[in-house]
């Protein structure tokens, strides 16, 4: 059974949940992807002088990260279906968040990219890092699974995901959508709608990266969607950082009281 959002009661996807990700923690503690996203946190912390801030950790796990801030407070998002929304905090009480491969694992992605803007200070920072653009046939483990495994659609799909992973053709069909999204961004008054593609996720065997995912995020996407909301983001200033935006983490910044961090302000 692969159990989906929506798919099963509650209780029971809470419980897959929790197990899938208890296994996970103990498996990839310390592992080198842990290590390359703190090398990532401790550079946000030492740019931002959050050393001694009040910094809210979304998907905390085993709090692996708490030592980076004196004012750490975690929140493990993944052991309940309901996310950021489960927990809600007081609005304008953190200097910071950051949250590293977590968004894509909840079945609301737009409900916690609400919440990060609230429980900000005006002038606060978020430093995001998902997994972008995951891709449907992780939660079947089709890049790793013989033929012989799979059905006649899943070969189908396992042929062509050389030709729907190739850079090239992925830039080529994203660059013209992405520059369209930021002149009609431009041209539009308030907030946009996030976009993103609900996944199956498969939270008995992790096959490969993202196989939990329930969601497919696009970082440019997500940049607009804070800047329409009157942030902006100091990691992706300029129109062609973020029309090339493509993995890694994203630095959001809320307007202070003076309006200074909105989008065209200096």
């Amino acid at each position: 059974m692969k159990a989906t959002a929506g798919s099963a009661p509650r209780n029971v996807t809470t419980t897959l949940r929790r197990t899938f990700y208890d296994r996970l923690h103990l498996l990839s503690a310390g592992d080198r992807q842990d290590r390359e996203e703190e090398a990532a946190l401790v550079a946000f912390v030492r740019e931002h002088g959050l050393a001694n801030r009040r910094v809210l950790e979304e998907g905390s796990g085993r709090g692996h990260f708490q030592h980076l801030s004196a004012g750490w407070v975690g929140h493990d998002y993944s052991t309940t279906a309901a996310g950021f929304a489960s927990r809600p905090f007081a609005a304008d009480v953190f200097d910071a968040v950051w949250s590293i491969a977590v968004l894509e694992r909840g079945p609301e992605p737009e409900v916690a990219l609400r919440e990060i803007p609230r429980v900000l200070k005006p002038g606060g920072v978020a430093y995001l890092a998902p997994a972008w653009h995951c891709r449907s046939w992780a939660a079947e483990g089709l890049t790793v699974r013989p033929l012989a495994d799979l059905t006649w659609r899943q070969c189908l799909t396992k042929l062509s995901i050389p030709v729907r992973d190739s850079l090239v053709l992925r830039g080529l069909g994203a660059l013209p959508v992405r520059f369209v999204a930021e002149v009609a961004s431009a041209v539009r008054r308030g907030p946009r709608s996030f976009h993103y593609k609900r996944l199956r996720p498969n939270y008995e065997t992790d096959w490969c990266a993202a196989a939990d995912a329930c969601n497919s995020m696009d970082p440019h996407d997500t940049l607009l969607w804070f800047l329409s909301r009157g942030c902006c983001s100091p990691s992706h200033r300029s129109l062609l950082r973020r029309c090339r935006v493509r993995h890694g983490g994203i630095i959001i910044r809320t307007a202070d009281r003076a309006g200074r961090g909105r989008r065209g302000a200096p």
